[in-house]
C-alpha cells in the first residue's frame, strides 16, 4: 500500500506532500525536502517523529 506525508502533520507551515510506494522512498523523498527547505538533517529522533505521522494513502 502506498504513503503518504505533509509537513503540516507535523505543525510546520509548509504545504509539501509526499506520496511513494513504500516506506523506504517516502523517507527518500521528505529527506531530500527537509534538508534542502527547512534544512533539517535526518537523526533518529526526527526520522522516528516523521514515522509516526505516514499515513496509508
Amino acid at each position: 500500500m502506498a504513503k503518504s506525508f505533509a509537513c503540516k502533520d507535523m505543525g510546520m507551515a509548509c504545504s509539501f506532500t509526499a506520496r511513494a510506494a513504500n516506506e523506504d522512498d517516502l523517507m527518500r523523498k521528505v529527506a531530500e525536502h527537509a534538508k534542502n527547505v527547512h534544512n533539517i538533517r535526518m537523526d533518529d529522533e526526527t526520522k522516528r517523529k516523521i514515522k509516526a505521522v505516514i499515513k496509508e494513502a
